[in-house]
Protein backbone atom coordinates (compact mmCIF):
# COMPACT_ATOMS: atom_id res chain seq x y z
CA UNK A 1 0.00 0.00 0.00
CA UNK A 2 1.50 3.36 -1.02
CA UNK A 3 1.60 6.52 1.09
CA UNK A 4 -1.07 8.04 -1.14
CA UNK A 5 -3.36 5.05 -0.59
CA UNK A 6 -2.81 5.25 3.17
CA UNK A 7 -3.68 8.94 3.14
CA UNK A 8 -6.79 8.18 1.10
CA UNK A 9 -7.94 5.57 3.61
CA UNK A 10 -7.21 7.87 6.55
CA UNK A 11 -9.17 10.70 4.90
CA UNK A 12 -12.12 8.36 4.28
CA UNK A 13 -12.09 7.20 7.91
CA UNK A 14 -11.95 10.84 9.04
CA UNK A 15 -14.90 11.72 6.82
CA UNK A 16 -16.96 8.88 8.32
CA UNK A 17 -16.00 10.08 11.82
CA UNK A 18 -16.99 13.68 11.13
CA UNK A 19 -20.24 12.62 9.47
CA UNK A 20 -21.03 10.56 12.55
CA UNK A 21 -20.57 13.61 14.76
CA UNK A 22 -22.45 16.04 12.54
CA UNK A 23 -25.40 14.01 11.24
CA UNK A 24 -25.77 10.78 13.24
CA UNK A 25 -25.74 11.91 16.87
CA UNK A 26 -22.19 10.75 17.63
CA UNK A 27 -22.88 7.26 16.25
CA UNK A 28 -20.50 4.91 18.07
CA UNK A 29 -19.74 2.70 15.07
CA UNK A 30 -18.97 5.68 12.82
CA UNK A 31 -16.80 7.26 15.51
CA UNK A 32 -15.04 3.93 15.92
CA UNK A 33 -14.30 3.69 12.21
CA UNK A 34 -13.03 7.26 12.42
CA UNK A 35 -10.49 6.26 15.09
CA UNK A 36 -8.55 4.38 12.42
CA UNK A 37 -7.59 7.70 10.84
CA UNK A 38 -5.34 9.12 13.57
CA UNK A 39 -2.80 6.25 13.71
CA UNK A 40 -2.46 6.39 9.92
CA UNK A 41 -2.03 10.17 9.88
CA UNK A 42 0.51 9.85 12.70
CA UNK A 43 2.46 7.26 10.72
CA UNK A 44 2.42 9.43 7.60
CA UNK A 45 3.73 12.34 9.68
CA UNK A 46 6.63 10.17 10.85
CA UNK A 47 7.35 9.16 7.26
CA UNK A 48 7.17 12.80 6.19
CA UNK A 49 9.58 13.77 8.96
CA UNK A 50 12.07 11.16 7.82
CA UNK A 51 11.82 12.05 4.14
CA UNK A 52 11.36 15.81 4.06
CA UNK A 53 14.14 18.01 2.71
CA UNK A 54 12.75 21.11 4.41
CA UNK A 55 11.39 20.58 7.90
CA UNK A 56 10.58 24.27 8.38
CA UNK A 57 8.37 24.36 5.29
CA UNK A 58 6.62 21.18 6.39
CA UNK A 59 5.91 22.64 9.84
CA UNK A 60 4.77 26.02 8.50
CA UNK A 61 2.46 24.32 5.98
CA UNK A 62 0.77 22.31 8.74
CA UNK A 63 0.52 25.31 11.07
CA UNK A 64 -0.87 27.73 8.48
CA UNK A 65 -3.45 25.25 7.26
CA UNK A 66 -4.42 24.58 10.87
CA UNK A 67 -4.95 28.30 11.45
CA UNK A 68 -6.95 28.72 8.22
CA UNK A 69 -9.04 25.61 8.92
CA UNK A 70 -9.89 26.41 12.55
CA UNK A 71 -12.86 28.75 11.82
CA UNK A 72 -14.22 26.18 9.35
CA UNK A 73 -13.71 23.44 11.95
CA UNK A 74 -15.74 25.46 14.44
CA UNK A 75 -18.38 26.16 11.77
CA UNK A 76 -18.74 22.42 11.09
CA UNK A 77 -19.07 21.45 14.78
CA UNK A 78 -20.48 24.49 16.59
CA UNK A 79 -22.24 22.50 19.31
CA UNK A 80 -19.62 19.85 19.98
CA UNK A 81 -18.67 19.93 23.70
CA UNK A 82 -15.04 20.71 24.46
CA UNK A 83 -14.10 21.42 20.85
CA UNK A 84 -10.46 22.46 20.74
CA UNK A 85 -7.85 23.02 18.07
CA UNK A 86 -7.99 20.86 14.96
CA UNK A 87 -5.76 17.92 14.10
CA UNK A 88 -3.35 19.98 11.99
CA UNK A 89 -2.16 21.79 15.12
CA UNK A 90 -1.66 18.37 16.70
CA UNK A 91 0.40 17.16 13.76
CA UNK A 92 2.47 20.36 13.79
CA UNK A 93 3.29 19.85 17.48
CA UNK A 94 4.04 16.20 16.78
CA UNK A 95 6.50 17.26 14.09
CA UNK A 96 8.25 19.58 16.54
CA UNK A 97 8.37 16.77 19.07
CA UNK A 98 10.00 14.42 16.55
CA UNK A 99 12.61 17.04 15.69
CA UNK A 100 13.36 17.68 19.37
CA UNK A 101 13.57 14.00 20.21
CA UNK A 102 15.80 13.22 17.22
CA UNK A 103 18.20 15.97 18.31
CA UNK A 104 18.22 15.24 22.05
CA UNK A 105 17.15 11.59 22.39
CA UNK A 106 15.34 12.73 25.54
CA UNK A 107 11.97 11.32 26.57
CA UNK A 108 11.31 14.63 28.30
CA UNK A 109 10.75 16.21 24.89
CA UNK A 110 7.90 13.77 24.35
CA UNK A 111 6.50 14.41 27.83
CA UNK A 112 6.61 18.19 27.30
CA UNK A 113 4.82 17.90 23.97
CA UNK A 114 2.17 15.67 25.55
CA UNK A 115 1.55 18.21 28.32
CA UNK A 116 1.34 21.05 25.80
CA UNK A 117 -1.16 19.07 23.73
CA UNK A 118 -3.41 18.77 26.78
CA UNK A 119 -3.03 22.39 27.86
CA UNK A 120 -3.74 23.69 24.35
CA UNK A 121 -6.72 21.32 23.99
CA UNK A 122 -5.43 19.88 20.73
CA UNK A 123 -7.46 17.26 18.92
CA UNK A 124 -6.52 13.81 20.32
CA UNK A 125 -4.29 15.51 22.91
CA UNK A 126 -1.45 13.57 24.52
CA UNK A 127 -2.75 10.36 22.92
CA UNK A 128 -1.66 11.68 19.51
CA UNK A 129 1.79 12.70 20.75
CA UNK A 130 2.43 9.28 22.28
CA UNK A 131 1.08 7.64 19.13
CA UNK A 132 3.46 9.63 16.91
CA UNK A 133 6.35 8.77 19.21
CA UNK A 134 5.76 5.00 19.28
CA UNK A 135 5.38 4.93 15.50
CA UNK A 136 8.70 6.75 15.23
CA UNK A 137 10.30 4.12 17.43
CA UNK A 138 8.87 1.23 15.38
CA UNK A 139 11.50 -0.47 13.22
CA UNK A 140 9.20 -0.34 10.19
CA UNK A 141 9.32 -4.08 9.57
CA UNK A 142 8.01 -6.15 12.48
CA UNK A 143 4.20 -6.18 12.31
CA UNK A 144 3.83 -7.82 15.73
CA UNK A 145 6.02 -5.12 17.29
CA UNK A 146 3.83 -2.48 15.66
CA UNK A 147 0.61 -3.98 17.01
CA UNK A 148 2.08 -4.18 20.53
CA UNK A 149 3.38 -0.59 20.36
CA UNK A 150 -0.06 0.67 19.36
CA UNK A 151 -1.45 -0.71 22.63
CA UNK A 152 0.58 1.89 24.57
CA UNK A 153 -1.15 5.07 23.33
CA UNK A 154 -4.52 3.32 23.20
CA UNK A 155 -4.07 2.18 26.81
CA UNK A 156 -3.08 5.72 27.77
CA UNK A 157 -6.24 7.05 26.12
CA UNK A 158 -8.39 4.67 28.18
CA UNK A 159 -6.49 5.66 31.35
CA UNK A 160 -7.03 9.36 30.58
CA UNK A 161 -10.76 8.79 30.24
CA UNK A 162 -10.82 6.71 33.42
CA UNK A 163 -9.11 9.48 35.39
CA UNK A 164 -11.52 12.03 33.94
CA UNK A 165 -14.51 9.84 34.81
CA UNK A 166 -13.27 9.26 38.36
CA UNK A 167 -12.85 13.00 38.84
CA UNK A 168 -16.56 13.41 38.05
CA UNK A 169 -18.27 10.30 39.45
CA UNK A 170 -15.92 9.27 42.26
CA UNK A 171 -14.86 5.74 43.12
CA UNK A 172 -18.17 4.58 44.56
CA UNK A 173 -20.37 4.96 41.50
CA UNK A 174 -21.67 1.67 40.05
CA UNK A 175 -21.95 3.36 36.66
CA UNK A 176 -18.21 4.08 36.63
CA UNK A 177 -17.38 2.06 33.55
CA UNK A 178 -20.41 2.96 31.42
CA UNK A 179 -18.91 6.24 30.14
CA UNK A 180 -15.74 4.32 29.25
CA UNK A 181 -17.52 1.87 26.95
CA UNK A 182 -17.20 4.10 23.85
CA UNK A 183 -13.49 4.58 24.61
CA UNK A 184 -12.92 0.82 24.76
CA UNK A 185 -14.83 0.28 21.51
CA UNK A 186 -13.15 3.09 19.58
CA UNK A 187 -9.75 2.21 21.03
CA UNK A 188 -10.12 -1.38 19.89
CA UNK A 189 -11.00 -0.22 16.38
CA UNK A 190 -8.08 2.22 16.34
CA UNK A 191 -5.75 -0.72 16.94
CA UNK A 192 -6.77 -2.20 13.58
CA UNK A 193 -5.11 0.76 11.86
CA UNK A 194 -1.90 -1.16 12.50
CA UNK A 195 -2.82 -3.58 9.73
CA UNK A 196 -3.09 -0.72 7.23
CA UNK A 197 0.25 0.70 8.38
CA UNK A 198 1.91 -2.72 8.20
CA UNK A 199 0.80 -2.98 4.55
CA UNK A 200 2.83 0.12 3.62
CA UNK A 201 5.26 -0.63 0.79
CA UNK A 202 7.51 2.44 1.23
CA UNK A 203 6.32 3.88 -2.09
CA UNK A 204 4.89 7.39 -2.38
CA UNK A 205 2.25 6.57 -5.00
CA UNK A 206 0.47 9.43 -6.72
CA UNK A 207 2.47 12.62 -6.25
CA UNK A 208 -0.43 15.04 -5.82
CA UNK A 209 0.51 15.44 -2.17
CA UNK A 210 -1.21 18.80 -1.71
CA UNK A 211 -4.69 17.41 -2.33
CA UNK A 212 -5.14 16.69 1.38
CA UNK A 213 -4.47 20.33 2.23
CA UNK A 214 -7.54 21.15 0.14
CA UNK A 215 -9.63 18.16 1.22
CA UNK A 216 -9.39 18.90 4.95
CA UNK A 217 -10.95 22.39 5.02
CA UNK A 218 -13.27 21.65 2.08
CA UNK A 219 -14.87 18.60 3.68
CA UNK A 220 -15.39 20.57 6.90
CA UNK A 221 -16.97 23.41 4.94
CA UNK A 222 -19.29 20.96 3.16
CA UNK A 223 -20.35 19.46 6.50
CA UNK A 224 -21.05 22.92 7.92
CA UNK A 225 -23.13 23.95 4.92
CA UNK A 226 -25.10 20.69 4.92
CA UNK A 227 -25.92 21.16 8.61
CA UNK A 228 -27.36 24.62 7.89
CA UNK A 229 -29.58 23.11 5.18
CA UNK A 230 -30.90 20.18 7.20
Amino acid sequence: MTAFQLKLWASLFMLVDHAGVAFFDDNLLMRGVGRLSMPIFAFLLVEGFRRTHNLVNYFVRLLLLGILSQPIYMFAFPDYPGLGLNILFTLALGLLMLHGYAKSNSIWVVALAAVLAEIANLDYGSFAILLIFVLYRWDGKNKNQLLVLLLLPIGWQVLRRLIHTLSITGFGSPELFLPLLPTFVTGALAWFAGFFIAAYNHQAGWQGKNWFYLFYPCHLLAIGWLKTLL
